[in-house]
């Protein structure tokens, strides 16, 4: 997978800007910081996913006093161009096309740029909150399974109807049939994409953990073994069939309406998930140092670029945002070692290129300084 050009229309803090990349396999963006180098980082990630990495309002992506931004990106992937188009509104809304055909749903768009991004703030993934580790997990499977979008968004929805009428019902002090009947409804749907969302993510952490052993083993240099753990807020599901996971979930939803009803949130459902992650034993969240820490959340991030090359025969574009400051030289030089070759084009964003990064530049790559939102090739 390759980005060949990217323009850039009112985003951020661009007004017009076209960059030509051309075959190059490593692009290292320089410049202080506020200056503009992550907002580029940030467009290449939204023309994947359609959404920011850094924030949920997409009107914040749209520069000052524009009424839209647009965002063009010509690709390649092994099955041939790409060219990828979004457009983003001052109101916040979204639309897009791949191959200058429009895109009515968002979800028959995304995953079409398969990509990692690792920002410096996915070093602190693994003591953060388990959203940031679902979301790991779930970016993935979205450039996997193109359906799998459609059941995420679809599975908010009903989490946010049931919610809703979990508040209606502690307000309604009457106890109707009529709304408890509506619970019902929204309970069996949401057990069933529930499901299929834990299911998804339990056969990827099993056919992710061999990657994200070899990548750590690398890192280490084999002086650690690890191991991930997907753990549900629903009991007694391991090894369950998808089938049986939907009917714990929707006896578990049943039995604890009252329980909700109170705190007006539902308790149980992938929403309440976790990934737990243990080096030799332990679990890294609470007795990590903090290299262990940043080997880890390295190795899993090395383990998409791997496992993504695996099943499509073709290298995602790796996208890392000022991680380099946050390695000391070992892991520099790893990371290094794992993004030399030609197969994975890499952009990276730093405030100045030295140390072993540095090696990456000598005889080949581009380099572009950007200062107040101005790029200038270096």
């Amino acid at each position: 997978m390759r980005i060949h050009s990217l323009s850039l229309c009112n985003y951020r803090n661009y007004g017009q800007l076209d960059l030509n990349f051309g075959d190059a396999a490593q692009i290292a963006l320089i410049g202080l910081n506020a200056q503009g180098k992550t907002n580029l980082l940030e467009a290449i990630y939204a023309l994947a996913f359609a959404s920011s990495p850094r924030t949920r309002h997409i009107d914040e992506l749209v520069r000052w006093g524009a009424s839209h931004a647009l965002i063009q990106g010509q690709c390649e992937s092994r099955l041939g161009p790409l060219h990828l188009e979004l457009r983003l509104t001052a109101e916040g809304k979204r639309s897009a096309r791949v191959n200058h055909q429009i895109r009515r749903r968002l979800g028959d768009y995304v995953g079409h740029l398969k990509l990692v991004f690792f920002s410096g703030r996915d070093l602190y993934m693994l003591t953060g909150s388990p959203q940031e580790r679902r979301q790991f997990l779930d970016l993935l499977l979205i450039q996997i399974y193109p359906a799998y979008y459609f059941s995420l968004q679809t599975y908010q929805r009903l989490l946010k109807q049931r919610n809703a009428l979990l508040k209606q019902l502690k307000l309604d002090q009457s106890g109707s049939s009529q709304l408890f009947e509506q619970l019902g409804l929204w309970e069996l749907q949401l057990s069933q994409y529930g499901a299929s969302i834990i299911t998804r993510r339990r056969q990827l952490l099993k056919a992710l953990t061999p990657y994200v052993a070899q990548a750590h083993a690398r890192i280490s240099h084999l002086k650690e073994s690890i191991h991930l753990q997907y753990v549900s807020a629903i009991p007694g599901i391991e090894g369950a069939s998808q089938a049986e996971v939907q009917l714990a979930l929707y006896e578990l939803l049943s039995q604890h309406r009252t329980q909700d009803i109170v705190r007006v949130q539902t308790s149980y459902g992938p929403h309440r998930d976790d990934l737990r992650i243990f080096l030799e034993g332990k679990e890294l969240k609470s007795f990590g140092s903090q290299g262990q820490l940043r080997s880890a959340a390295l190795a899993m991030k090395m383990a998409e670029v791997l496992y993504l090359q695996g099943i499509f025969q073709d290298a995602p574009l790796l996208l890392l945002d000022d991680v380099f400051s946050e390695l000391d030289p070992q892991r520099q030089q790893a990371t290094i070692e794992m993004i030399r070759g030609p197969e994975v084009q890499t952009l990276l964003t730093t405030t100045h290129l030295d140390g072993p990064v540095q090696q990456l530049f000598d005889r080949q790559g581009k380099i572009y300084h950007i200062q107040a939102g101005q790029v200038h090739v270096g």
